[in-house]
């Protein structure tokens, strides 16, 4: 459903009359968030509801229209923002459908002071508080639902700003200033002008038919970063980013920046900070394109040779202009200043990747790393999350940066990035990762599966794959990575191509491939080339990048003491221990929650996890529902399924076929959901399983409490009665099961 709610104003009056008062449109519409659940409503988002919506009805009501349909907190996919209504009813002029957003404000009367595209609601505190101008922020809104859903941008679609308190004066000042221009705005005393524009675009027929066209439609798949990446370099381009709100404000605060620093000679900088998936790189690459199709010369700066590769390959541009454009700060042009003296703009993007000094300099004397970024040009923007770092010679927290750029006199501006445009545009996703990483004080809660975005846990690192496999389709649309617990090999092949394993008991996989063959790609290019699901890949090879789906295998560095996570330095290959340094090693233990925090949430519309911890694995089983469906056997399990059947003992035997007949999941066998115990039979989804005799005792107790430690009940074969398995496998009524089992005894006897 694309709206939260969804009435004609004539229903919605009849339904809750002057909600201002009884406050009941707010709860319902805080409740329909809950259930879907989407960020916890402000009190005063739930105000504006109160008082706006009604005010709107209104309007409709006395102008004839209140045929008309309001879609209530219009969803605006992949981000989480919603427009506040959409309308929708018969064309005047054809009787088709038409629609319109309407962008509502409570604003009264106050001084309209200015900057670029924003105004200054200040006077409500005394700070400066910027907001995007009404108007403005209505025709963002009409060309980011144009993008997104084929209905609305298959035809004209009207804008209107309501401004249901506000006095014609300060509507007028608000005219008057540049994005005012044009405007179809209207406050408290121009109901009149409101009327005549929409009887301009709407009749007075059914709403019925403009209304189902809009609540079937679906929005289209967004294409991943790097497939947009060409149109911001192509001049007329119609398939550009659209920037929204925050993200339209730190693009417009650099033009500012770039304007006071012309004018004063000063180094300037814009610290645009936001957690993943917040439109980092989509602003960032906005920028980029907008000062290249100017010809004013700019250095895209990307410490991750992977991604930096990913967009000189997706940039539409020939190789050698893209390589002048995405640069490294650890690249002789900026490590020797050697930057062209046209470089009018310095962007760097995951700049929480920023190191103390650069290990490649060649030239003695010359300061930190970040005096040679400054030395490119006067102009620089830094893009930042600090809980992204992942090596210990980065430094880049914002407040790291922002104590290095004023002690050399940058003036700096800074803006948060909020708008989440990852993980379906799911906030609740981000946060429940770093609840899980243990990057917030308490642990997660539990999720709940949403249409937007769907969390799945696999039992063993094989279901990774099948679950990608089910939910995406398409093995392209998915990559998987896995922490640092494994080691590079430095095995070669007979063609001296170097491989890399990651293997968790029978199951192997190559990783971060040193060089590109028919094998699959590079690591530099796994995350987009064809192929490259067949390979696993890390930190170092995705962060900045995203797919469809994603799967993390979490490796033992990362465990579950029954309260929450703790990372394990011995375990990881990636960072020193630091066992005579407290303080360093706690910052390393950061680095490892930071990374699985990177890792899984690379995924646009779903993400599968497994764990090699046993405890850990048995609490995200607590928190994640399993999948409804069970997963479809592999070839190798329908293989051994009969015989690991057969070979059971006669009574045993008859109880598990019984189980099968009527319904019950299918067991899986010699199979390992428990790494280093084989299972002779398992049931997945009823976490039951069958040991074989062939155990030792000391053997079968091992696997026993391994199985326990996972949330599993285990025993030998000749532990388990066909009662107490069907018990196990949760047949509370095993009379029919028992009557079978007698006729089968008499058949025998």
């Amino acid at each position: 459903m694309s709206a939260y709610f969804e009435r004609t104003a004539s229903a919605l009056l009849q339904e809750f009359g002057n909600t201002a008062n009884d406050k009941r449109l707010g709860q319902v519409l805080t409740t329909k968030f809950k259930t879907r659940g989407a960020k916890k409503p402000q009190p005063g988002e739930i105000n504006s509801w109160n008082q706006s919506l009604p005010a709107l009805a209104n309007a409709l009501e006395e102008a004839g229209l209140g045929n008309l349909a309001m879609f209530i907190e219009f969803t605006m996919p992949p981000s989480n923002r919603c427009a506040d209504v959409v309308l929708a009813g018969p064309s005047k002029e054809s009787g088709k459908p038409a629609y319109m957003v309407v962008e509502l404000k409570q604003w009264t009367d106050f001084p309209v002071q200015q900057g670029d595209g924003m105004v200054d609601i200040s006077h409500k505190s005394g700070d400066p508080n910027w907001k995007m101008h009404p108007w403005k922020q209505t025709r963002n809104y009409m060309e980011y639902l144009a993008d997104a859903y084929g209905v609305l941008g298959s035809g004209p679609l009207y804008g209107a700003a309501y401004l249901h308190n506000a006095t014609s004066a300060f509507i007028e000042r608000l005219r008057q200033v540049r994005d005012g221009a044009g405007s179809y705005m209207f406050g408290a005393d121009e109901r009149a002008e409101f009327t005549t524009y929409l009887h301009r675009i709407f009749g007075t027929g059914s709403s019925a038919d403009a209304a189902r066209l809009l609540r079937t439609s679906r929005p289209r798949v967004s294409d991943g970063l790097l497939s947009r990446i060409n149109a911001e370099f192509r001049a007329g381009a119609k398939d550009r980013f659209v920037l929204l709100e925050e993200q339209k404000l730190a693009y417009e605060m650099v033009f500012d920046a770039l304007h006071e620093a012309a004018l004063t000679s000063q180094k300037a900088a814009v610290i645009v900070r936001g957690k993943p998936g917040t439109g980092k790189t989509a602003v960032a690459l906005k920028l980029a394109g907008e000062y290249f199709l100017k010809q004013r010369g700019v250095y895209y700066q990307v410490w991750h040779t992977a991604f930096r590769n990913g967009l000189i390959a997706h940039s539409g541009l020939k190789k050698n202009v893209a390589e002048r454009i995405f640069v490294s700060p650890r690249g002789k042009y900026v490590r020797l200043r050697q930057a062209p003296e046209n470089i009018a703009l310095s962007i760097c993007d995951e700049a929480h990747r920023l190191e103390e000094w650069t290990r490649e300099r060649t030239v003695q004397g010359i300061g930190p790393q970040i005096e040679d970024i400054l030395a490119v040009t006067n102009l620089h923007v830094f893009f930042i999350d600090d809980d992204q770092q992942v090596k210990m010679k980065e430094i880049g927290t914002v407040e790291r940066l922002r104590k290095e750029l004023e002690g050399r006199n940058v003036l700096v501006s800074e803006i948060e990035l909020t708008t989440q445009f990852r993980s379906g545009g799911v906030d609740a996703y981000v946060d429940w990762t770093r609840r899980l990483v243990g990057l917030e004080d308490s642990p997660p809660g539990r999720w709940e599966q949403r249409e937007d975005f769907e969390l799945w846990i696999a039992e063993r690192p094989e279901e990774v794959e099948q679950i990608l496999k089910e939910r995406a389709g398409d093995q392209e649309r998915y990559r998987i990575t896995a922490g640092f617990c494994w080691k590079w090999s430095d095995k070669k092949d007979k063609d001296g191509i170097k491989w890399d394993f990651l293997k968790i008991g029978d199951w192997t996989r190559k990783w971060n491939l040193k060089t590109g063959s028919d094998e699959g790609p590079k690591s530099s290019e796994w995350a987009w080339q064809k192929g490259g699901f067949e390979q696993i890949g890390c930190i170092h090879t995705s962060q900045g990048l995203e797919w469809e789906w994603t799967g993390v295998i979490i490796g033992t560095d990362l465990v579950w003491d029954g309260e929450g996570t703790v990372p394990v330095l011995e375990k990881n290959l990636d960072l020193p221990n630091y066992a005579d340094d407290p303080e360093r090693q706690k910052e390393a233990m950061k680095l490892i929650r930071n990374a699985y925090y990177v890792l899984m949430t690379r995924g646009q519309r779903g993400a599968v996890i497994y764990a090699e911890d046993s405890r850990l694995r048995a609490a995200l089983r607590a928190l994640v529902d399993p999948m409804p469906v069970p997963l479809p056997l592999t070839v190798k399990e329908q293989q051994d399924l009969p015989g690991g059947v057969d070979r059971l003992d006669p009574e045993i035997k008859t109880a598990v076929d019984a189980f099968h007949r009527a319904g019950g999941p299918l067991a899986r066998a010699q199979v390992k959901y428990v790494p280093t115990h084989r299972a002779q039979l398992a049931w997945r989804e009823k976490r039951v399983a069958i040991l074989s005799d062939t155990l030792s005792s000391d053997d079968a107790d091992d696997a026993k409490r391994a199985y326990a430690d996972a949330g599993w009940t285990a025993r030998r074969e000749s532990d388990w009665d066909a009662g107490s398995l069907l018990a196990a496998l949760g047949v509370v009524d095993a009379s029919a099961e028992d009557h079978e089992l007698s006729q089968h005894k008499g058949l025998q006897a």
